[in-house]
């Protein structure tokens, strides 16, 4: 997230975490544009990241002023602690652009009978 936040301020933009409650990571401000920005961390490439449904329809319909920010190649020196890794920008993020595919299933277990 410090990359990211880094990166945008660069950018020109002022920079809000709101991580915790909104369906993205960081809202952005610059004169009266806004900018929308998920943030996605990995110790690999950073060819393929996982995006929750919340992700995926906030970034539907917050097009053309989202962005998606993926911080590739980030080294963990130990629990908690990460350093380093490469910024990859989509700016404007056309989620349609990418590939989705379905990675898992939620399963509601049915009540259990007294047989």
């Amino acid at each position: 997230m410090k990359m990211a936040i880094s990166y945008c301020s660069k950018q020109g933009w002022r920079v809000k975490d709101v991580s915790r409650n909104k369906p993205y990571d960081l809202h952005c401000y610059r004169g009266t544009k806004e900018l929308k920005v998920e943030v996605k961390g990995t110790t690999s490439e950073g060819r393929e990241v996982l995006l929750t449904p919340n992700e995926v329809s906030h970034a539907r319909e917050a097009f053309p002023d989202v962005m998606l920010l993926v911080v590739g190649q980030i080294r963990l020196v130990r629990e908690s602690v990460a350093e380093g890794g490469t910024i990859t920008v989509f700016d404007p993020w056309a989620i349609e652009k990418g590939q989705l595919k379905p990675v898992g299933y939620a399963y509601s277990v049915p009540q259990r009978t007294n047989s």
